[in-house]
């Protein structure tokens, strides 16, 4: 799993909660996301809409033409209404409003992860 978050202290707190689940791979930029993405695309997409050097919007749409079917799960403090319509154009499996509970986080990851194509039980 890749988490794109640029504030350090938020990218600490996620390696804590996520790291009981998975092994997160932390980017903290757009540039450095798309960069990972291509080296070796992730199972999946933790994105913060407010990243440095590319911005979220630019990320995913650069995400989208690399990896179609990563399944992502944004995370934003914008108003709600710009995340929505991103995650509609874009295919996003959830939005998270910061702050956002790490039970509210874990569970779209699960089900993000479940959704994919070809994982056991969707098919």
């Amino acid at each position: 799993m890749l988490v794109a978050e640029s504030q350090a202290e938020l990218r600490q707190v996620l390696d804590r909660v996520l790291r009981d689940v998975c092994d997160p791979v932390f980017a903290a930029d757009g540039l450095e996301t798309v960069r990972m993405v291509t080296a070796e695309p992730p199972d999946l997409l933790v994105l913060d809409l407010e990243l440095d050097r590319l911005d979220g919007y630019v990320t995913l749409e650069l995400v989208r033409t690399l990896a179609r079917e990563l399944p992502v799960v944004l995370i934003s403090a914008l108003p709600d209404s710009g995340p929505g319509r991103v995650a509609d154009r874009f295919g996003v499996f959830a939005v998270l409003q910061k702050p956002f509970r790490n039970a509210d986080l874990l569970d779209a990851i699960a089900g993000a992860l479940a959704a994919r194509p070809g994982a056991k039980g969707t098919e």
